[in-house]
């Protein structure tokens, strides 16, 4: 049961801790814990008692303007009665909303278009995305209101709790502050800290964009680390799934087609036996031995397969857990994080404390200047050498090599990282070419657009790998073994129409949570700048087939768009490209565990294997879009069944009439 808690003297004082007043205050923002930008408000109050909080929040993201400006008027009795957002939520997504609150209506525009509403009860009007400052007015709101269980926000009911109580070092003493959870203003969970005045301390969010950022009050900012780290705790706690079976109990999975990956066969009326998270057998049923107190699922009808691999993941937030096992993936590799956020979430779910993938991790390094990624930055090969050490050390299976980093880094980073046994992933930065950086060491290449570089196109961006010159290049590819993962479903996605239905993309997006709809809503490209990019994507799927049939090893990664689906999407995309649905899925599969060098113990169902497994209502093997069909999953042995995650984290669910989303 969830222990709430209480400050017996919680109160709204005039004054608080320094850097902040009743008329004024600010906060920090960090991405990946770099210092980005700051938030500040400004309360002005009127002499009939109402109050207007006038909120500019401003950051960079890797050389983008981010700049969002809010309005929130409050009654003299504190209740909202309009607030206006004009901006951008992340470096992607812009707003423009005005939303009003009558005695009996809710009045919402969005750009030129305007909706009214009967005003719900309990009614806050905290946009998705919104500055921080109003996060605090709404906790502040909600206790004044006597904590109401539920609250109506803009994209549906929102969840407020009490989380615990944390005391942290401040001012050469300890300050307790209450830790809070707020659900469904973002999509999923977000986590702020008030200090026993009720003012808002710190705020673990998510953007628009889907990334992980921080506001901190200044006075507060040097335990920026510890906030970051505790909002993976509070996060994966929420989602311990009860599983339907335990991992130290036997299981048979009988009468289902066991699709024997590395091969391409089937064989029919198969069963799986596991034990102890492992397979411990397959076979024709007829044949299987089932521990007498196993369980038993019958799979007759379907197609079990090993579970599916994201090679290009940020799990940025705790949500992307659940997302991912619902999907049918079972490993993903997180291609840069926060440090402390991706190794806590990684070890609360090794420990069975949270719900998600196995996480393989691949540590970030990038250059100085006005595109720098994070805050781990090498200016020198020695501070390169030095991130390396600390990936190491923390057990990480690759470096992430960014696009600012210049070549005498670039070459220090990958040595070190062979000699202490780590591949060497990411984008190729500014400074050298694609075959540069093939020779100096990079391993594997994110997105097809650096493996484009490395090729002379024709004008409708066709790349004939016959041409000699091309020819060179594909050789050098080849004998450095450059592994490639394309991202494709992520161009498709940027570069489509924004007047053309996100159902087109994927069909499942009307069922994603109002928040995350108006997130991907407002990515995309007018139509006349579309139309452009439509021989770039073409040519993208051309040179994957070509690249794929060359002898290139091709694996699948969506970065970090629509949870989980993004990679049914990036398959179909593969097949629309010329691979064979058994090709595709292996790029899902066997040839990402075999590059990660993890082949003997997953990617295939075979004995010894790790029991990651997916059954199929269907058969993708011939339709690939069959594997959207996923009824039942395991991982390391645990059975989930994917409606049920899905309603965790708010897919699925029917969306009430008053939602924004509506209007994008």
């Amino acid at each position: 049961m969830m222990k709430y808690y209480f400050f017996p003297l919680l109160i709204f004082a005039c004054t608080n801790a320094v850097g902040q007043n009743a008329d004024s205050g600010q906060f920090i923002i960090h991405r990946h814990l770099k210092i980005v930008g700051k938030e500040t408000y400004q309360l002005k109050s009127m002499a009939d008692g109402t109050q207007t909080y006038s909120i500019d929040c401003f950051y960079a993201d890797r050389g983008k303007d981010v700049p969002l400006k809010t309005t929130m008027v409050l009654s003299a009795s504190g209740e909202p009665m309009q607030m206006i957002s004009k901006g951008f939520t992340s470096k992607m997504s812009q707003i423009n909303d005005t939303v009003t609150i009558n005695r009996d209506s809710l009045v919402i525009k969005k750009d030129s278009t305007t909706l009214s509403h009967p005003k719900p009860a309990n009614m806050f009007p905290a946009d998705g995305y919104a500055p921080a400052t109003m996060q605090g007015l709404l906790v502040k709101w909600w206790i004044k209101n006597g904590k109401p269980s539920q609250v109506n926000g803009l994209f549906g009911s929102v969840e407020i709790r009490f989380l615990g109580v944390d005391t942290i070092q401040y001012a050469g003493g300890n300050k307790i502050l209450s830790a809070i959870g707020i659900k469904n203003v973002i999509w999923g969970w977000e986590f702020l800290w008030i200090d026993q005045q009720g003012e808002l301390v710190a705020l673990c969010t998510i953007n628009a964009g889907l990334d992980k950022i921080e506001f901190i009050r200044p006075d507060y900012e040097d335990q920026l680390n510890f906030f970051a780290r505790k909002s993976a705790i509070y996060g994966v706690e929420q989602y311990i799934a009860k599983t339907k079976v335990p991992v130290n109990l036997p299981s048979a999975i009988i009468h289902g087609v066991l699709v024997d990956m590395e091969k391409g066969t089937e064989l029919p009326d198969a069963a799986i036996i596991i034990i102890n998270g492992k397979i411990s057998w397959t076979g024709p049923t007829n044949q299987a031995v089932i521990p007498p107190n196993a369980t038993v699922i019958d799979a007759k009808g379907r197609r079990m397969l090993p579970g599916l691999w994201d090679m290009h993941a940020h799990l940025k937030q705790v949500e992307w857990g659940p997302a991912y096992i619902a999907a049918g993936i079972t490993t993903a590799r997180d291609m840069a994080n926060e440090f402390d956020f991706i190794n806590t979430m990684k070890s609360s779910i090794d420990e069975g404390k949270g719900v998600g993938p196995t996480i393989l991790r691949a540590g970030i390094i990038d250059g100085p200047g006005a595109l720098a990624n994070g805050i781990n930055i090498a200016e020198t090969a020695e501070q390169g050498v030095a991130f390396v050490k600390k990936y190491k050390a923390a057990g990480f299976e690759q470096v992430k090599i960014y696009s600012s980093l210049q070549p005498a880094v670039i070459k220090a980073v990958c040595d070190e990282a062979h000699r202490q046994g780590l591949s060497v992933a990411g984008h190729i930065p500014k400074s050298i070419t694609t075959i540069q950086g093939v020779e100096m060491g990079i391993d594997m290449i994110a997105h097809i657009s650096y493996l484009m570089m490395a090729f002379e196109a024709d004008s409708s961006f066709m790349v004939n790998l016959d041409l000699p010159v091309n020819q060179k290049a594909l050789q050098k590819i080849l004998a450095n073994k450059t592994v490639v993962d394309p991202t494709l479903a992520l161009y498709e996605l940027i570069f489509h129409p924004l007047h053309q239905s996100m159902e087109t993309i994927e069909p499942a997006f009307n069922t994603l949570p109002a928040t995350l709809q108006g997130v991907f809503t407002s990515m995309g490209l007018p139509s006349t700048e579309a139309i452009r990019k439509v021989p770039v994507l073409k040519g993208y799927q051309k040179l994957i087939f070509q690249l794929y049939k060359a002898g290139v090893p091709i694996v699948a990664g969506t970065d970090m768009i629509i949870p989980g689906y993004s990679l049914y999407r990036e398959l179909e995309l593969y097949v629309a490209a010329g691979l064979t649905p058994l090709e595709a899925l292996q790029c899902a599969t066997t040839t990402p565990a075999w590059v990660m060098g993890l082949l003997s113990s997953t990617g295939s169902l075979k004995k010894g294997k790790d029991a990651d497994i997916i059954l199929v209502d269907g058969n993708p093997l011939t339709q690939i879009s069959d594997i959207r069909k996923i009824s039942l999953i395991l991982k390391a042995g645990r059975l989930y069944d994917p409606a049920e995650l899905r309603r965790m984290i708010g897919f699925g669910l029917s969306s009430p009439a008053t939602q924004l989303s509506r209007l994008h």
